[in-house]
């Protein structure tokens, strides 16, 4: 879902169309990037979340600023401006991302939770335990 919407996000502020959307998707991506790397130090040599710190500040400029004129936003005429649509795209990037950060907590939670499976081969035995009362008991 994070490689579906940073391809579209950056393909519409690459092409200047509807910029301010483009602009909101990539950065409620990067700050759910920047949630994942921020245990891991400001440098980016060490995974740090430098990079996306500045892509999504740079995205976040993208939505306040506008396309400019050498866009297709320009070209078609599409006048997205305004400061309640920009602070309605802020917001939905916004919830966008606790979709995300959610849906990446439980994902983690689902990958830490291994539960141990007892199976037991054709004599009766339970293995990895040593003794049958510790996978079997009476």
């Amino acid at each position: 879902m994070a490689g579906l919407a940073e391809s579209g996000g950056g393909l519409l502020l690459a092409l200047g169309l509807l910029t301010p959307i483009g602009a909101a998707v990539i950065c409620s991506v990067m700050l759910v990037a920047l949630t994942v790397h921020i245990k891991k130090g400001f440098f980016a040599q060490k995974s740090g979340y430098e990079y996306t710190l500045v892509l999504g500040v740079a995205a976040l400029s993208f939505a306040f600023t506008g396309p400019g004129s050498l866009s297709l936003d320009a070209l078609f005429g599409n006048q997205l401006s305004g400061a309640s649509l920009r602070c309605s795209l802020v917001s939905v990037a916004g919830s966008f991302h606790s979709f995300s950060d959610a849906r990446h907590r439980r994902n983690k939670l689902k990958s830490l939770v291994n539960p141990v499976s007892l199976t037991s081969d054709w004599t009766g035995e339970c293995q990895g335990y040593p003794r049958a009362e510790e996978c079997c008991p009476p």
